[in-house]
């Protein structure tokens, strides 16, 4: 990754406060701005959403969330992947 398209820790701050508050709609949209400037998918993938999900992993065993609110993790690495393989899918023909 190179150093302008790294993914800091205010970022993943901002993403894991989206999730904390259960706005599924701002997490999304902070990624999308990432997207939009340049930073490759993988590195959103890895070093966002991946990070946050261990991060989640470890508020659940810690106690801090539940079961109920982690599960399913608000925006999994699953559900980026094929929204950004739709998304990958309409610009190379031309259509997004």
């Amino acid at each position: 990754m190179s150093p302008e398209h790294r993914i800091g820790p205010e970022t993943l701050a901002a993403y894991l406060d989206h999730l904390d508050r259960a706005d599924r709609a701002g997490a999304i949209a902070l990624a999308q701005e990432l997207l939009a400037d340049g930073v490759p998918v993988a590195d959103i993938l890895v070093d966002l959403v991946a990070v946050a999900q261990q991060e989640i992993g470890r508020r659940w065993l810690t106690g801090s969330w539940s079961v109920a609110r982690s599960t399913p993790p608000p925006m999994s690495a699953n559900s980026w992947s094929a929204r950004w393989a739709r998304r990958s899918a309409h610009r190379d023909v031309g259509t997004w």
